[in-house]
């Protein structure tokens, strides 16, 4: 008898959650104009070709207008990478800006691709099509553009060491040498190999990902980038965030606005915000747009390889039986807002910039500790006395400045000849992901990470200085 209560409530339980008969596409007409409606965007809500274009270009073209974010005829950088946002994000700002007097989209784009074939696992081959392909879109549009290398974050340590590109030297970013440093691309590889889990190295490619994007903003002289961060990507990345300790960041990073550098005006904007996944496929289908891309590292991967992998399997499996998820996790994050502390009390995080509070930073940064070890002066190589022979840093008689140049860079000032913990310069989040890194190296960290702790390194050192030359509150007064 009891056996068969828990079966009955079981189906009762069962079909209670279970989410309404959706009913035939042909039985319900157009939504706008009573017309045949052709595809079904959420629950019963059917639309025609013309309306949904109408609409979801009307969507765009309203939030760009409302937000007043963008100034008109202001120069404007759109990240493109091939996927079916961006994809979707190029051809809205292309039609926008071909429109008619009336109803065109003032501003003036460019594009920029940054190439993240470094980091993939997938061969070679395969990568230079689908590159090439992503460049082929974006020379059809008929923009300004420019392609990024993702290896190109540790550029800066490249040009001081005198071996960057142009230099004639047998260093180049795809060539190896045993008579200089590592290629900036066998500096990113390395780096990623050192990360143990997946997810600390989805995390650590889109904070690596977002300061390339900070770095062409700043060449480029644009203060505006357009991203094609949907409503159902937007709703992922709160809770995968969350998950990942980046909970403080949520607001910013999943909001139509997110500032960037706040003394130079940079932000990221995202116009396709309050779209869903589900209409920019249609929109891609119905026009015939190409998707081509390089996949993600968790492709061709189980549910739970990764923590954003796994967050995004589960939203999309909610919002397929219940089409209000996406917008309620949204409006959520809408409402959460970020505690304010004193300006005094906040520094800026070494890998992404976000605040951290120096406020108990100690005791938060003995839970985890990032290492990074000083790195050991190294021997010229038998028969390298000479170098490559080609003019270079590299040859025998210009090496020593070179070498002198590229030492301080690897071995940043008062780093001592141990190892250098990087935790109390880091927020929370990058504490995680780089704490899964193992035998960090000043050679396989970002350029900006360097340059950054060099900035607090000299801060510091001047603070101590000035130390001895400042009265004690408590002292007697004359």
């Amino acid at each position: 008898l009891n056996l068969a209560v828990c079966v009955m409530c079981s189906n009762l339980e069962e079909g209670a959650l279970a989410p309404p008969t959706e009913p035939r596409l042909v039985d319900r007409g157009c939504l706008k104009c009573g017309g045949q409606g052709i595809l079904r965007l959420r629950g019963t809500d059917c639309y025609c070709r013309p309306c949904f274009d109408k609409m979801y270009i009307h969507k765009f073209r309203s939030l760009l207008g409302k937000t007043r974010y963008v100034n008109r005829d202001e120069e404007v950088l759109v990240a493109f990478s091939g996927g079916s946002r961006s994809r979707t994000l190029l051809h809205l700002v292309c039609q926008g800006i071909m429109e008619n007097q009336h109803a065109r989209v003032r501003i003036r784009p460019s594009v920029v691709f940054i190439d993240e074939s470094a980091v993939s696992t997938f061969p070679v081959e395969q990568l230079k099509r689908w590159t090439d392909s992503v460049k082929r879109v974006m020379a059809e549009t008929g923009l300004p553009h420019r392609t990024v290398l993702l290896e190109s974050i540790f550029e800066h340590d490249d040009t001081d060491g005198a071996a960057g590109a142009g230099s004639g030297c047998c260093r180049s970013s795809d060539s190896a040498s045993a008579c200089g440093p590592l290629s900036a691309r066998e500096r990113l590889q390395q780096l990623f190999a050192s990360v143990a889990s997946l997810s600390a190295k989805e995390d650590l490619l889109v904070q690596l990902r977002k300061q390339l994007i900070v770095r062409t903003l700043r060449a480029m002289a644009i203060r505006k980038v357009f991203v094609g961060d949907c409503a159902t990507h937007v709703a992922v990345n709160v809770l995968a965030l969350t998950s990942l300790g980046r909970g403080g960041s949520v607001p910013t990073e999943t909001a139509y606005c997110e500032p960037l550098q706040e003394e130079d005006g940079m932000m990221i904007i995202r116009p396709l915000r309050d779209y869903s996944a589900r209409e920019i496929g249609f929109y891609n289908h119905l026009h015939g747009l190409e998707v081509t891309c390089i996949p993600p590292l968790s492709a061709l991967m189980a549910d739970k390889a990764s923590i954003a992998r796994l967050t995004e399997t589960f939203i999309t499996g909610l919002q397929h039986n219940f089409p209000s998820t996406v917008s309620a996790v949204t409006r959520t994050a809408d409402k959460i807002e970020i505690r304010q502390f004193p300006s005094s009390s906040l520094t800026d995080c070494l890998l992404c910039g976000a605040a951290v509070t120096s406020t108990g930073v100690g005791q938060r940064a003995a839970q985890r500790s990032v290492l990074v070890q000083a790195p050991a002066k190294s021997q010229p190589a038998a028969g390298a006395e000479g170098g490559c022979g080609g003019g270079c840093a590299c040859s025998k008689g210009k090496n020593e400045n070179a070498q002198n140049s590229v030492e301080q860079v690897r071995s940043p000032p008062n780093s001592g000849s141990g190892s250098s913990d990087l935790a109390e310069y880091l927020c929370y989040g990058c504490r995680l992901t780089l704490s899964e890194a193992q035998h960090l190296s000043w050679e396989t960290l970002p350029s900006h990470l360097v340059k950054n702790f060099e900035r607090l390194q000299r801060r510091e050192g001047m603070r101590e200085q000035l130390q001895s030359f400042l009265l004690d509150d408590d002292g007697d007064e004359d």
